[in-house]
């Protein structure tokens, strides 16, 4: 496991997009073995992140999300 979580997050995301090119091309939606302690690490950085945040950032956070997602801002503005 790596210790950098951008380098996590570039693993998990290439294993993402290369599960994503695998399914378009035969049908199969399955990450890569070796990233899964990637995503692991990543859930667990999430969930301690989450323990120790207020609440009221928590959900500031998720209206931005939701807000870039709906795709009335740019994200360079979050």
């Amino acid at each position: 496991m790596l210790n950098c979580p951008a380098d996590q997050f570039r693993i998990a995301e290439y294993a993402v997009e290369a599960t994503l090119s695998r399914a378009n091309e035969c049908g199969e939606w399955r990450l890569p073995a070796e990233t899964i302690v990637d995503f692991e690490a990543l859930l667990v950085l999430y969930d301690s992140q989450l323990a120790r945040a207020p609440l009221h950032e928590v959900l500031a956070a998720e209206q931005k999300i939701r807000t870039l997602l709906a795709g009335t801002t740019s994200s360079q503005f979050l």
